[in-house]
Formats: structure tokens, C-alpha cells, sequence
């Protein structure tokens, strides 16, 4: 029951996270601002708000979420469970999907996707017991 109760906790606050995020970037489009107002994050990767929403990211993928102000916008850092796959290749640490993930140009991302449990252990074994994030960075040749 206090597993439920805390996946629900877990649940509420990225509804509130989301819906947050929606009235900010409405507002912005209202005034004619643009949405760069916020700037998302997923294990350090900048997304922009439409990837960030597209991928579906659920309360059980989310380790931690953490919000903060810079100058006239708002960052949402979200930490996951999943495990990153970067180019075919696993980034199991945070330190790895840091020292990866923070220096990539969003334009430079060619395709990213989660995939869920069943097939990222299929694919990756144990490592994916929680899913994946796969993401893949177009050819510069």
C-alpha cells in the first residue's frame, strides 16, 4: 500500500509538473514571448518542449524532479530510472550520462524514443529491467 500511495504521490506531482509547464508556454505564446522560457531536461539531455512531451515519460520512470529559475525562465531537470542508450551505446552512470548527454545539440538528435520494460530487457537484459531511452544522433559524414 505505502508503494501505491508513493507511486501515486509520484504520479500527481508530474501531472502538476506538466500542467505547469502548459500554462507557462500558453501564456508566453499569449504575449508573444517565446516558449524559451523553459528549458527541459531529461538525465541531462535539452530537450525542447515538444520531444520532452512526446516521449512519455511516466511517474515510475521518474527517479527524481527538480525545478529551478534562470533569469526570466524555469529549467525541469527530470532524473529517470531508464536506462540511456546514446548511440548504441548503455550509459549506466549518472556520471556517464552526464559527461555525454549535457554536451549534445538538440538539433544533432536524429530519433529518440522510450521503449518499454519487456523489450529493453529483451534488448539490453537486466540492465533494462526499467525501459530505455534510446536516442540516436544524425550521421555527420
Amino acid at each position: 500500500m505505502a508503494k501505491f500511495m508513493e507511486q501515486m504521490k509520484k504520479t500527481v506531482f508530474i501531472l502538476l509538473i506538466f500542467s505547469f509547464m502548459m500554462q507557462i508556454q500558453a501564456q508566453a505564446i499569449l504575449r508573444g514571448s517565446p516558449a524559451k522560457l523553459m528549458n527541459y531536461y531529461i538525465d541531462f539531455l535539452k530537450l525542447d518542449s515538444t520531444v520532452f512531451l512526446s516521449i512519455g515519460i511516466k511517474g515510475s520512470d521518474i527517479k527524481k524532479v527538480r525545478t529551478s529559475k534562470q533569469g526570466a525562465g524555469i529549467i525541469i531537470i527530470i532524473h529517470t530510472k531508464l536506462l540511456v542508450v546514446f548511440n548504441d551505446e548503455l550509459l549506466t552512470s549518472k556520471k556517464e550520462k552526464k559527461a555525454i548527454l549535457s554536451n549534445v545539440n538538440f538539433k544533432d538528435i536524429e530519433s529518440i524514443k522510450k521503449i518499454d520494460k519487456s523489450e529493453s530487457i529483451e534488448l539490453y537484459g537486466k540492465k533494462g529491467k526499467n525501459g530505455a531511452l534510446v536516442i540516436k544522433i544524425k550521421d555527420s559524414g
